[in-house]
C-alpha cells in the first residue's frame, strides 16, 4: 500500500483527533497557579462592535450596564458604517447613561472600528464583545480573575452558539462544530496557549494592546502576539457568552474566517516559526492541516482505493462523501457530512485567497431568529 495515502490520512487524523487528544493530556497534567486578587480592581472599557444591529443594540447596551464589574466600567459602542439606524439607537441609550460613549465610523470594518474605540478607551482592561452577544452577569468578574495572573495578556470567555430554541441549536452541525472547537480552546487555555480567541468576549490589558491591520481580526492577532512575546492567552471557563447563528451561510462564512485567520497564521509562521517551534507546531496541527483537510482526504481516498487498502477501510473512507452527496435525504448524518465538506472547501478557499494576497476588511452580518 502507498505511503502517500497513509501519510495523508495520518496528517488529517492528527489534526482532527490526535492534536486535540494531546492537548487534553497536557492540560490534564498542568496545575493551575493561584494569584492574589488585584486591589484595587482595574478599570474596564467594554467595546461593543455594531454594524447594522439596530434590532438588538438597545437591549445589548442596557444589559451591558447591568454587568457586575469589579472596577469602574465604561462602555464604548463602535458603530461601523451602518445604514439601518444603529447609530441613532446607540445615541438614544447613551443620552440617558453617561457611562456609554458612541463612536460612529465609515465602513472601516470591524477591526478598524475597534481600533478607533480602543484608542479612546480609558480603562486599564479592554473587553471586546459583539452587539448580538448575550453575556452572563458575572462574565466580567470571571475575566478579571484570570488577569490576576501577571503573565496573562489575553483572556477569552466561553461562547455557546444557539439557533432558534436551545435544543435545536445544539444539534445543528454548525453548533456541534463550535462545541468541538471551543473544547480544544479551553484545553489550550489551561496551557496558556489559546492562540485563537472568540471576539464575542475577549479581554486584553490596555498596556499590551496595539492597533491591528484592518484586514485582520483581533481575536487571533492579540492572542498570537501575546504567545510570541512569551506571555499567556487563557480561557475564563466561567465567563459565559451566547450568540445566535448568523444569517450568512455558515459554511461560506468559514471562507471569510479562514481568509482572515490564514493571513495572521502564515505571517506568524514566517516571522516567528523558527524562534517558537512549539507555536509553529500548534499552528500547523490545528490550523494549516485542517485548512488542507479536503486535499489530504482526497489524496488518501484515491491513493488507498487504487493501492488495494482493506475493504473495511475503504468503506469507512467512501462513506462520508457518499453521505455528503445525499445530504438531508439520509437524515442528520447526511446533513453533517455535507456541512463538513462545505466548511473544508471554503476553508481551503480562504487559505488560497490569503496566499494570493487578498484582503477582506471585516464583516457586516445579521443574526437569524
Amino acid at each position: 500500500m502507498s505511503a502517500l495515502g497513509w501519510s495523508s490520512l495520518a496528517a488529517l487524523g492528527w489534526s482532527v483527533a490526535g492534536y486535540p487528544l494531546a492537548v487534553w493530556v497536557a492540560a490534564a497534567t498542568r496545575k493551575k497557579g493561584e494569584y492574589r486578587h488585584q486591589s484595587p480592581s482595574p478599570s474596564l472599557t467594554l467595546i461593543v462592535a455594531a454594524a447594522n444591529e439596530a434590532e438588538c443594540l438597545e437591549e445589548k447596551l442596557r444589559a451591558s450596564l447591568a454587568l457586575r464589574s469589579p472596577g469602574p466600567l465604561e462602555i464604548i459602542c463602535a458603530v461601523n458604517g451602518s445604514t439601518d439606524g444603529t447609530g441613532a439607537v446607540a445615541r438614544k441609550v447613551a443620552a440617558l447613561e453617561p457611562r456609554i460613549d458612541v463612536i460612529e465610523t465609515p465602513v472601516l470594518g470591524k477591526t478598524g472600528a475597534q481600533n478607533v474605540a480602543a484608542r479612546r478607551a480609558e480603562g486599564e482592561i479592554l473587553v471586546f464583545t459583539d452587539a448580538n452577544t448575550d453575556l452572563d452577569p458575572g462574565a466580567l468578574e470571571s475575566l478579571l480573575r484570570e488577569l490576576d495572573d501577571p503573565r496573562v495578556d489575553v483572556v477569552q470567555g466561553v461562547l455557546t452558539i444557539e439557533a432558534g430554541n436551545r435544543s435545536a441549536g445544539r444539534h445543528r452541525p454548525e453548533a456541534l462544530y463550535w462545541r468541538y472547537e471551543s473544547w480544544i480552546r479551553r484545553k489550550e487555555g489551561r496551557l496558556g496557549r489559546a492562540f485563537a480567541a472568540t471576539g464575542a468576549l475577549m479581554a486584553v490589558r490596555r498596556s499590551r494592546w496595539h492597533a491591528i491591520a484592518p484586514h485582520l481580526m483581533e481575536d487571533i492577532v492579540l492572542p498570537l502576539r501575546a504567545i510570541t512575546e512569551g506571555r499567556r492567552s487563557v480561557v475564563a471557563e466561567s465567563a459565559f457568552a451566547r450568540e445566535p447563528l448568523r444569517a450568512e451561510d455558515p459554511a461560506r462564512s468559514h471562507e471569510r474566517i479562514s481568509l482572515q485567520d490564514s493571513a495572521a497564521v502564515l505571517s506568524t509562521l514566517w516571522r516567528h516559526g523558527w524562534a517558537n517551534p512549539l507555536l509553529a507546531f500548534q499552528l500547523i496541527s490545528r490550523k494549516l492541516l485542517r485548512w488542507l483537510g479536503l486535499p489530504l482526504y482526497g489524496v488518501a481516498l484515491l491513493d488507498l482505493t487504487f493501492s488495494g487498502a482493506p475493504p473495511a477501510l475503504l468503506l469507512a473512507l467512501w462513506l462520508p462523501p457518499a453521505l455528503a452527496l445525499c445530504g438531508p435525504r439520509v437524515g442528520n448524518a447526511g446533513s453533517a457530512a455535507r456541512h463538513a465538506f462545505r466548511m473544508h472547501w471554503w476553508a481551503l478557499a480562504g487559505l488560497v485567497a490569503a496566499l494570493r494576497g487578498r484582503k477582506l476588511p471585516g464583516w457586516r452580518t445579521r443574526a437569524v431568529d
